[in-house]
């Protein structure tokens, strides 16, 4: 059909209309990562990971970072008439939380090992003496030599920890998990063996009395 009655036969164009909005055109956000394991129990700000050095599978400890908690928690009090520190050679950490402990408490402290060296690590005294605190007249001794029934044990070190002497002789005991300074040997790894002890004795010091006395 042509002429007239073809144009009139032509529909009308249509005129599409869109609705324009911002986010229509502004790029997709990238989702977020998914949370690591138990991330509600561990956050990144009160807590740090360490590899187990007593663990032959490879385990992994938890170190909260003390100072992130310390005014959120209570320090429940208790009575020791001795603070004792125990590591495997007892060398380096367990005189040097003795040492720190000395500062802090009029609590007596001793150390020993389950498997004592032949004498106190030379970078342990350098590292002492360059924070005020001497380990001149320190030796090495073995917990049977040094534990009494009623002292309150820290084992320092996760073999000493795990060992079947201490486990035996001190069912009860704290633990603490300082990496050994001994393995690398280097300055930085002393002080931080140190730094690591300070953080804790800090916290425990002020909730540990003598018997029938006071420490203030």
């Amino acid at each position: 059909m042509t002429g007239p009655a073809a144009r009139r036969a032509r529909p009308s164009p249509v005129v599409r209309t869109s609705s324009w909005s911002w986010s229509a055109y502004a790029p997709t956000p990238p989702s977020p990562p998914p949370p690591e394991p138990n991330s509600v129990l561990r956050p990144r700000s009160t807590s740090t990971r360490t590899a187990s050095q007593g663990e032959p599978r490879g385990g992994t400890y938890l170190r909260l970072r003390v100072q992130a908690l310390a005014d959120t928690m209570p320090t429940p009090l208790r009575t020791a008439p001795r603070m004792v520190f125990v590591c495997t050679h007892n060398s380096a950490r367990s005189h040097l939380a003795a040492a720190l402990w000395k500062r802090h408490s009029t609590v007596p402290t001793a150390s020993a090992g389950t498997q004592p060296a032949p004498r106190v690590h030379p970078r342990a005294v350098a590292t002492a003496r360059k924070h005020g605190l001497s380990l001149a007249a320190a030796r090495t001794s073995h917990i049977d030599e040094t534990l009494r029934p009623d002292d309150l044990v820290v084992a320092v070190c996760d073999n000493a920890h795990g060992s079947i002497q201490l486990g035996h002789r001190v069912p009860d005991r704290l633990q603490w998990s300082v990496p050994d300074p001994t393995r690398t040997g280097t300055d930085d790894a002393f002080a931080d063996a140190l730094n690591h002890l300070a953080d804790r004795i800090d916290r425990l010091a002020p909730a540990v009395r003598p018997p029938g006395g006071s420490d203030d």
